[in-house]
């Protein structure tokens, strides 16, 4: 028998065993009630999902990806919600303490971290029992957040923006915009004005 054929099997085998898989995981997780996956989402194994009964959710859309070792951690209340479309490339992290809200069509690169809270850390005495900010995070549609980005509670990254890997977003972001750097700043509008 031609190998090139017996290859071509093995490819659709293992597509079809990774998608079954993932229809599995995501009716196992569907079963939480603080949990709700959309139809035709594709969930890899070694993905984390964590939340507290009637303190916390976690919503992810339709024809999402989420990869290896994403983890979607809400313990302390609040929400995570995931629009149609998205991906959530391997060992992304989302805390949605004070609420992270993520568009359609956005695109999360590896190793990125949302942190929707902060430590307080203005009073006297041990930082860990000074309590937390909780402000939220937003990321409208159609973003692109490269490899290691790290973005910050209190940030609304705009419509169309790209942010460069490694970047730290500390601040929110002007809508069709790239950003980046420590802090990111921005670079350039992502659109000349006549293609407006």
């Amino acid at each position: 028998m031609d190998t090139h054929m017996l290859t071509g099997i093995d490819v659709r085998c293992t597509m079809y065993r990774r998608r079954l898989m993932s229809l599995l995981r995501r009716a196992v997780h569907n079963m939480r009630p603080t949990v709700s996956i959309g139809r035709g989402t594709l969930i890899d194994g070694d993905v984390t999902i964590r939340t507290v009964l009637g303190a916390s959710s976690v919503s992810v859309g339709e024809n999402c990806e989420i990869r290896k070792g994403v983890m979607l951690i809400n313990d302390c209340g609040g929400h995570i919600t995931i629009g149609n479309n998205t991906s959530q490339n391997p060992y992304t992290m989302v805390y949605g303490h004070g609420g992270g809200t993520i568009g359609n069509g956005v695109r999360i690169a590896a190793h990125t971290m949302i942190v929707a809270f902060n430590h307080r850390f203005d009073g006297p005495g041990e930082i860990r029992l000074q309590g937390f900010t909780l402000k939220g995070i937003r990321i409208e549609d159609d973003v692109w957040i490269g490899g290691g980005v790290k973005i910050l509670d209190g940030v609304t990254v705009g419509r169309g923006c790209v942010i460069a890997a490694g970047s730290v977003v500390t601040k929110s972001t002007e809508p069709y915009s790239v950003y980046g750097g420590v802090p990111a700043r921005l670079i350039k509008p992502r659109m000349s004005e006549h293609c407006n």
